[in-house]
């Protein structure tokens, strides 16, 4: 199976997780289904393990583009997201770049809005 196509199937493989769009793209989305799993936090984690997420906003989001070099890895990548997710779920820092940056715009857009 195609990475991209592979990461699509990521909501049955981790929980915490969904694909923000549908349509077959390069760049794969996610966000957070549950409240206590801050997904700025998981990608800082993902960072930790070596992966380059990106993180967004409004709504908060991490995505990652999907290449030639990540197309053999994907059960890798999964299996760190699980990982990632669990450790914001039991242990959240709210330390980290991702949560730095995106997580001070989410709090600004929230006052304005």
């Amino acid at each position: 199976m195609a990475w991209g196509a592979e990461v699509m199937h990521v909501p049955t493989r981790v929980t915490q997780c969904i694909h923000n769009r549908n349509p077959p793209a390069s760049v794969i989305a996610f966000a957070s289904r549950a409240p206590e799993v801050n997904v700025l936090e998981v990608g800082d984690m993902m960072s930790k393990k070596g992966w380059h997420l990106n993180g967004l906003t409004n709504p908060a989001a991490v995505h990652i583009a999907c290449t030639r070099l990540t197309v053999p890895i994907v059960d890798t990548f999964i299996a760190d997201l699980k990982d990632a997710v669990q450790e914001a779920k039991l242990r959240p820092s709210g330390q980290g770049s991702m949560v730095a940056v995106y997580g001070k715009s989410l709090s600004r857009m929230s006052a304005v809005a």
